[in-house]
C-alpha cells in the first residue's frame, strides 16, 4: 500500500511549509557509489496533490495529503501522519502508526536550502536522504524526460534495453520520440525499471514501467519482468504556473495482454475498450510540450 520513500515523502510535505511547492529527495544521499547519490525525485504541488515532476517517473497516484493524512485518490486514509508523528526540540521525530511493528525514529539537520534526514535504528543512523525544498515553476507532464548522465554510456545502454526488450521496442515504434529512463530506486516502487512515457493527441500521457534485473556493474539489462502501462487524460493545463489536472474516472491500467492487442491494432486503443480523443486538444498543452522542450535543452 505504501512504502519506506512514501512514508518519507509524506512526512516530508506535512512537516513543509504553506508556501513550498516543490520538493526534490536524493534517496540514498549518503551511498557509497556517487551514481547512486545522484539519484533524486522532484515532487510539484499541484491540483491532484503532490505529483511526480518531468524527468522521474509519473506512474502512479500522487501523493495526496489532506489534514495531515496520506489519502488515496479515492479519500481512503492509507496513513495517519499527525496523530502518529512525535517530536523532540523539532529536530527529532518518532513516527509510530499502529498498523508499525517498530516505529520509524529520525533528525532533521538543516542547512541553507537543504535538510538532512538521519533514519535511526537503535540510536544508530542507518540512512541518510537529502532534500530541497522551493517554489515550482515545472510541470508534472513527463514529456522526454531530463535525463543527467549519471555514468558514461547510459544513452547507450538504455538504446540496447528499448531494442531487447520485445515491449519497449513496440511502444518505440508505434510512439516515436518517446522519453526513457532507468528508473534504479527501490524503496517505494519495487525494482528497478525502464521507464517509457510518450504524450497523444495533445490530451493523453501514456507511461509504460518494466521491471528490469541488471547486471553486476548495473549496467546492462539481464532479465525482464511483466510491464505495467498507464494512459492518463489530462483534463486542464494551468498557464499561470503550467500545473495540470487529471481526468481519473479516464484512467486505465493494462498489462501485456492487452498491449499486445493494440499493438497489433497499430495503436488503437479502442480494441481493448478504451475511446481516444483525436481530434480534441486540451487548450495550453501544446504549449505546455513547447515549454518543457525548451527547459530541456537548456539542461546540462
Amino acid at each position: 500500500m505504501y512504502g519506506f520513500l512514501d512514508i518519507v515523502l509524506s512526512i516530508v510535505v506535512f512537516l513543509a511549509p504553506q508556501n513550498v511547492t516543490k520538493i526534490q529527495i536524493w534517496p540514498y544521499a549518503a551511498d557509497p557509489s556517487e551514481r547512486m547519490r545522484e539519484l533524486k525525485m522532484t515532487y510539484s504541488k499541484g491540483t491532484n496533490g503532490w505529483c511526480v515532476d518531468y524527468g522521474e517517473t509519473n506512474m502512479g497516484p500522487c501523493l495526496i495529503i489532506t489534514d495531515g493524512k496520506l489519502m488515496d485518490d479515492h479519500g481512503k486514509v492509507l496513513l495517519n501522519i499527525k496523530d502518529n508523528l512525535k517530536s523532540a526540540d523539532g529536530t527529532n521525530y518518532v513516527f509510530k502508526p499502529k498498523e508499525f511493528e517498530n516505529p520509524l525514529e529520525f533528525s532533521v539537520r538543516e542547512s541553507r536550502d537543504e535538510r538532512t534526514i538521519e533514519v535511526r535504528e537503535k540510536g544508530k543512523i542507518v540512512r541518510e536522504l537529502r532534500v530541497k525544498m522551493g517554489k515550482s515553476n515545472q510541470t508534472g507532464l513527463p514529456f522526454k524526460p531530463v535525463l543527467k548522465e549519471i555514468q558514461p554510456g547510459y544513452d547507450e545502454d538504455l538504446t540496447e534495453a528499448t531494442n531487447s526488450i520485445p515491449f519497449a521496442a513496440d511502444f518505440v515504434r508505434i510512439f516515436p520520440g518517446a522519453g526513457c529512463f532507468f528508473n534504479y530506486d527501490t524503496s517505494s516502487t519495487g525494482p528497478p525499471s525502464l521507464i517509457m512515457a510518450s504524450d497523444l493527441f495533445n490530451r493523453y500521457q501514456l507511461s509504460l514501467r518494466v521491471p528490469v534485473t541488471f547486471d553486476e556493474n548495473r549496467r546492462k539489462v539481464k532479465s525482464f519482468g511483466e510491464p505495467v502501462f498507464l494512459l492518463n487524460e489530462i483534463s486542464e493545463v494551468k498557464k499561470e504556473n503550467w500545473g495540470v489536472s487529471y481526468n481519473v474516472q479516464n484512467q486505465r491500467r493494462f498489462g501485456s495482454n492487452e498491449w499486445r492487442k493494440i499493438v497489433a491494432a497499430q495503436g488503437d486503443f479502442s480494441i481493448v475498450g478504451y475511446r481516444i480523443l483525436t481530434n480534441s486538444p486540451v487548450p495550453g498543452f501544446d504549449a505546455l510540450r513547447k515549454s518543457s522542450e525548451m527547459r530541456m535543452k537548456k539542461q546540462p
